[in-house]
């Protein structure tokens, strides 16, 4: 359940909407493309490549400020009584249209790396990039290694790569 009861069903203050925005502003999704910029220099990007990933983010950020402000706000506005359901069905209204937005983005992202690049990129960056991963988290998290566990075989599937990354 969404941690909305404070100040409604337990005791404490109401938070206000910002305070949700800023909790569920990316429904709990990593920014890829803060996470590449971050790397600038390990990653060796150059500035044509910066540039283009920073215009990116730029779209991608205002995207979900649009995606997620307005439920912030209805969030922010539940009276003392709410719908759970409804609250909860708000959120994962915005967390679908999250995952969308990144699926559509991911091979604008992927298209200005190099193979090199995606290469290098982390194992939990890399997987933002891939819409079957980005599918397999679209209604809420997973747990990251539950697959290793399930194949047995001691390696994790990295998209990036076509392989397997094991831990031996």
């Amino acid at each position: 359940p969404l941690q909305v009861r404070r100040g409604r069903a337990s005791a404490g203050s109401r938070e206000p909407a910002t305070t949700y925005r800023i909790g569920f502003g990316t429904g709990g999704i990593a920014n890829p493309l803060y996470e590449i910029l971050s790397r600038r220099e390990w990653l060796a990007l150059d500035n044509a490549q910066a540039n283009r990933l920073a215009q990116l983010n730029t779209a991608y950020r205002a995207t979900l400020d649009s995606i997620w402000r307005p439920v912030a706000a209805y969030l922010g506005d539940l009276p003392g009584v709410y719908a759970e359901e409804a609250a909860s069905g708000r959120y994962l209204e915005a967390r679908h249209a999250t995952v969308e937005v990144l699926t559509k983005l991911a091979p604008d992202i992927r298209a200005v790396l190099t193979p090199r690049q995606l290469r290098r990129l982390p194992l939990p960056v890399a997987r933002l990039l891939d819409a079957q991963y980005l599918a397999a988290i679209r209604d809420g998290s997973i747990i990251p290694f539950a697959e290793v566990l399930n194949r047995g075989d001691g390696g994790l599937a990295n998209p990036m790569v076509g392989g397997t990354v094991r831990f031996t």
